[in-house]
């Protein structure tokens, strides 16, 4: 079986700041805002996720 990723979730401090990187700088194509709390970027094969660092704290964290 050949290894293959198809999401990859950055934590970010600044979701509006990272949005404007990865969109305006990079030109990745997504179709979510900030204001959705997440946002992905669909590449050639793997998705890149930007989510809020304390999101990501709490989904992975202990309950």
């Amino acid at each position: 079986m050949e290894p293959r990723l198809s999401i990859i979730t950055l934590g970010v401090s600044n979701l509006q700041r990272s949005f404007s990187f990865y969109a305006e700088g990079l030109g990745l194509p997504t179709t979510r805002h900030p204001d959705q709390g997440i946002i992905f970027f669909k590449t050639s094969g793997v998705t890149l996720a930007l989510y809020p660092y304390e999101e990501l704290a709490h989904d992975v964290g202990p309950e």
